[in-house]
């Protein structure tokens, strides 16, 4: 800009001449693995964010979309290089852009089914592209996981097929509101059968009807490392307008020393949260869940909790938001 006295001095044509990015380096044919671009776009569970990847499987833009309001590009992140890669997790390390902000940030996605992945991310980005992933930066074992699905995920068999007579649990830890609340006959679930009817659905039977009083389908599961953890995707076959599009069931499994397995289950509406105390706050509902035979068993899902607890000794606590039990 030297000898431009003003604005309106100079040249109005400028030359626009196109490179490579420098923050591509010697890495410009790094492109997001196979498995993960094979859908271009996923979204978080309850649909208020949405990941897209480039036709060259380069980039990856992720917008926001808040309640009544059009999309927005948060965040623009570029392939730079790969730390590993398997045919189930891949960790990479690209160049985001926030605003006007930039930097390296590690990027480690899992593939828990064709249609269902994970991925964790670190919080801060680094100036240079080695440090991104070092540990000081990602810690895997402390930073959350975002769990995304494609906009129609495909159906899977439910895990823990069979009949279950369900009970009134924990009610110290119900919400207030579920507390004052006049429930009526067809919200006081008696019995869940997974997977006896279509093998990928849950339904909820109340005491006075024989009809599915709530149902949901199954997309998918997977375990932890410890296999103490258990994760479902599953949605709702009806829902109101402003109900949740999926929730991810977190099951734990829980066994004591002369008692029972204990499995614990808490619903999520936008990703499958590591840490999830079920019952531990009042947002949550507790059910006693008994099982009570197989799908094909000819004894009828109304027998008294009360019978089926003498003859059946393996006993689960369900655990979910009110939002979930109350079908409205």
């Amino acid at each position: 800009c030297n000898g431009l006295l003003s604005p309106t001095e100079g040249s109005r044509t400028m030359r626009l001449t196109k490179v490579e990015s420098h923050h591509h380096g010697d890495s410009k044919s790094c492109r997001f693995p196979k498995w993960l671009t094979e859908h271009h776009q996923w979204h978080t569970l309850d649909h208020s964010k949405t990941f897209h990847f480039s036709p060259r499987n380069a980039t990856l833009k992720e917008s926001v979309s808040p309640a009544g309001s059009p999309s927005k590009v948060q965040m623009r992140a570029v392939c730079h290089s790969y730390e590993t890669d398997s045919d189930t997790q891949a960790r990479i390390v690209v160049h985001i852009t926030i605003g006007c902000q930039s930097g390296y940030s590690c990027f480690v996605f899992y593939k828990r089914d064709g249609h269902v992945i994970e991925l964790q991310h670190s919080k801060n980005s680094t100036s240079q592209p080695e440090d991104a992933c070092h540990p000081n930066n990602f810690n895997p074992q402390t930073l959350p996981f975002t769990t995304l699905i494609t906009s129609s995920p495909e159906l899977r068999q439910c895990p823990f097929v069979g009949r279950y007579l369900v009970s009134e649990g924990n009610t110290a830890s119900a919400s207030k509101q579920m507390l004052e609340e006049k429930i009526t006959c067809d919200q006081q679930y008696q019995a869940l059968l997974v997977g006896c009817g279509p093998e990928h659905t849950m339904e909820f039977h109340s005491q006075c009807s024989s009809e599915a009083v709530a149902a949901y389908s199954c997309h998918a599961d997977w375990s932890d490392s410890n296999a103490t953890t258990r994760y479902l995707i599953a949605s709702p076959l009806s829902r109101k307008s402003v109900g949740a599009r999926r929730y991810c069931f977190v099951m734990y499994n829980s066994p004591e020393t002369g008692q029972s397995a204990l499995l614990q289950v808490a619903t999520v509406t936008e990703s499958c949260h590591r840490h999830v105390l079920p019952g531990a706050t009042g947002q949550y509902w507790a059910f006693n869940m008994t099982q009570h035979g197989k799908c094909g068993d000819s004894s009828g899902e109304r027998t008294s909790p009360m019978s089926a607890a003498l003859i059946y000794i393996v006993t689960v606590t369900l655990t979910v938001l009110s939002q979930v039990l109350v079908l409205r």
